[in-house]
């Protein structure tokens, strides 16, 4: 019911890769088209680069941190890569989107720096474990910029239990 009163969503992906969460998030897009009129405007950041970024153009605006079209491709990695983040930051000021939604940890560190630009709440669906988001440098501090949770299974949920969550799973 939540996201029926949510009509522009910034969905956060890793990556692109035909793997557990990309296929998922995916998936969703897919059902969310098929289910909401009038549609819900759709925004996917892609951190990484993927074989399956371009079956997400059917369902969303599709945007690349790595991208080097153009210009973009002279310029050395770490430049095209901070230039990118910029220019996507600037966008997104004057989106008005209603929700970020983070599809695994792996995207929370940014989803995170974003919401300090454009100040709305942040969903994570989390499909790893505890140790697993610790390995990754997540921390209890991060968890709690979030303001819902999806897990998709019992051992993520009690990943989020570890981290100090107690509601809004």
């Amino acid at each position: 019911y939540i996201i029926l009163m949510m009509k522009n969503i910034l969905f956060i992906s890793h990556e692109g890769s035909r793997t557990g969460a990309p296929l998922v998030l995916l998936s969703l897009l897919k059902a969310m088209a098929a289910s909401f009129t009038p549609p819900i405007k759709v925004n996917v950041l892609f951190l990484g680069d993927g074989p399956i970024i371009e079956d997400f153009k059917h369902y969303a605006k599709v945007f690349l941190y790595d991208d080097s079209s153009g210009m973009r491709r002279l310029l050395p990695y770490s430049k095209r890569l901070k230039y990118n983040r910029f220019m996507f930051r600037r966008w997104a000021k004057r989106q008005h989107f209603d929700l970020i939604y983070a599809n695994t940890i792996a995207s929370l560190a940014e989803a995170i720096e974003l919401k300090t630009c454009i100040h709305v709440p942040i969903w994570l669906h989390i499909h790893e474990g505890y140790r697993t988001c610790l390995s990754r440098g997540i921390t209890k501090d991060m968890i709690e910029q979030c303001d819902r949770f999806i897990s998709v299974s019992s051992l993520c949920t009690k990943a989020l239990i570890e981290f100090g969550v107690n509601g809004n799973i």
